[in-house]
């Protein structure tokens, strides 16, 4: 997808954007790409169909993966698709992982059950992808869309870590919401 993902701040472009992980959420294509400037390494969630990029990270290129992100994280929960009534429809789920953890998946607690919503994984392991990004620190992005909308203090995420078990993270949200309970 075309878009201005540069700004002075950010510094100069030098690789990417690289689509690193693609699926289908709700019949609609998700890509996660990457791209590298001289300062940062940023990753985001686009939605094609829509022309659109929702949610993403930028990292210092100076900062360490562990350091930024040590095990799972939720980087952004955010109401997407204003529907009749100007309600959302949609969340987009946002966040980063340790390479060692599998099975990426949101956790949403309903009235009858909980529901689990598979998430798309961009996994950044390989020497040539690594090469192609500049980066020398294999990283795990993740992404998905959720119907209908929900606030982040809802969304769970949860994966697999080898035979240790199950891994837990949320987000923590200081602000209100688009998406009500």
């Amino acid at each position: 997808m075309k878009a201005k993902r540069v700004n002075g701040p950010m510094g100069d472009l030098v690789a990417g954007p690289i689509v690193i992980g693609c699926g289908r959420r709700i019949h609609e294509l998700v890509q996660l790409v990457a791209f590298r400037t001289t300062k940062q390494l940023c990753t985001e969630m686009e939605r094609p169909s829509k022309k659109r990029i929702m949610g993403g990270v930028c990292k210092p290129v100076d900062l360490a993966w562990p350091d930024y992100c040590a095990g799972l994280c939720i980087a952004d929960v955010l109401p997407a698709d204003a529907g009749p009534g100007r309600r959302y429809e949609h969340s987009t789920l946002f966040g980063e992982a340790t390479p060692d953890l599998r099975s990426i998946k949101a956790v949403l607690p309903g009235p009858d059950r909980t529901r689990v919503v598979p998430t798309i994984e961009g996994r950044v392991e390989s020497d040539a992808l690594l090469e192609a990004l500049d980066e020398s620190e294999p990283f795990v992005v993740f992404g998905t869309l959720v119907r209908p909308c929900v606030p982040p203090a809802e969304v769970e995420v949860v994966a697999t870590r080898g035979k240790r078990g199950v891994v837990r993270g949320r987000e923590e949200l200081s602000f209100p919401h688009a998406c009500t309970a």
